[in-house]
């Protein structure tokens, strides 16, 4: 789950959700220290980054409590929480701005999936924090996306699973997600800011 940090303009990595971990890319210095102890144990996943080099963690333990909370007033047991798409800046305009469901300073948005005991996935929207140690603000109810019959054998149910999203329309007004159905068909699904704000 990438994002480009604008302040810093470096690309960050949600490494995790849950325990929450961003992963901060060095853009400037490619040659940045790895030394640290935290990164040694991520050798693997950093040898897959290429031509991205990072050399700083931000953990969040508040948002670890934010998303099991969440997770525990889910109406099944959640077996596991795992990302979803990448993340993009959203600056509010004056207009969206003055709704008290809006926040007036840049956030990102992106999408994250609980997994059912049951192996069923569950889609929702979040936003977080436009700096470190990027705070979720708000978490949507479970996205509509529709999921079409089962034709792919390796699954055994019908499932969605959120890819992408972007802004769209007039003055980006609108977002569009897309994501994958039954391992089938790739869908999208538009909502107004407005409106997915309300879900939240």
């Amino acid at each position: 789950m990438a994002f480009v940090e604008e302040k810093t303009q470096s690309l960050n990595f949600i490494q995790n959700l849950s325990p929450f971990r961003v992963l901060v890319s060095n853009p400037k210095d490619q040659k940045a220290d790895r030394s640290n102890d935290d990164l040694a144990g991520l050798s693997d996943f950093l040898t897959n980054c290429q031509g991205i080099y990072y050399d700083n963690i931000v953990d969040n333990s508040l948002n670890d409590e934010i998303l099991s909370e969440f997770a525990a007033k889910a109406p099944y047991e959640v077996k596991a929480i795992h990302g979803g798409s990448n993340a993009i800046l959203i600056t509010p305009s004056s207009s969206s701005s003055s709704s008290s469901s809006s926040s007036s300073s840049p956030y990102y948005l992106s999408t994250f999936h609980f997994i059912h005991s049951d192996g069923e996935y569950e889609n929702f929207a979040f936003t977080f924090s436009a700096v470190a140690p990027y705070d979720i603000l708000k978490i949507s109810s479970a996205l509509p996306f529709i999921k079409v019959a089962v034709k792919d054998k390796s699954i055994k149910k019908a499932m969605t699973f959120s890819s992408g999203v972007t802004e769209i329309g007039p003055e980006k007004m609108d977002l569009l997600f897309s994501y994958g159905s039954s391992n089938d068909q790739s869908r999208v699904f538009r909502i107004s800011k407005e409106k997915l704000m309300s879900l939240m």
